[in-house]
């Protein structure tokens, strides 16, 4: 039987069968954190080295543009010192914050997905979610 493949899947009198799994690509994007309100902040590209705060800090990454639909996927490793967790922010350029993640401690995977409200410009937010933030984290930022 001859058969068609399309966009990776096989196509037959109309019916599509999965040949195999096909991983989607990562594109990293942003590339480092500029520090809006922490009172100690630390960084080199996306890794922070220290996050201090008294009051509800945030920095965010570079800002990047995107289009409906993209999904924006962020690996991380946090060492919380002391305090609470901080938070991961979706922020618009034009609407702030439009999405938030809870961290966990250690290692932890967030995705957001790009809307059309707020865009095309969007960034990552690192925001302690209560006074008394001390924390350290490293990240890997993607694109799929």
């Amino acid at each position: 039987m001859s058969y068609v493949i399309y966009n990776n899947k096989r196509v037959s009198f109309g019916t599509k069968y999965v040949t195999g799994v096909v991983a989607e690509p990562l594109v990293p994007i942003f590339s480092n954190w500029t520090n809006s309100t922490w009172d100690t902040f630390t960084s080199s590209g996306l890794n922070i080295s220290s996050a201090i705060d008294v009051a509800n800090g945030i920095a965010l990454t570079d800002y990047e543009t995107f289009v409906v639909g993209d999904i924006i996927e962020i690996q991380y490793n946090l060492i919380l010192n002391s305090g609470s967790l901080p938070t991961l922010k979706f922020w618009s350029q034009t609407n702030g914050d439009l999405g938030t993640a809870n961290m966990v401690q250690g290692i932890g995977i967030w995705q957001f997905t790009a809307q059309a409200f707020g865009g095309p410009t969007w960034a990552i937010g690192f925001r302690a979610s209560a006074s008394g933030t001390n924390a350290s984290c490293t990240f890997s930022i993607y694109k799929k």
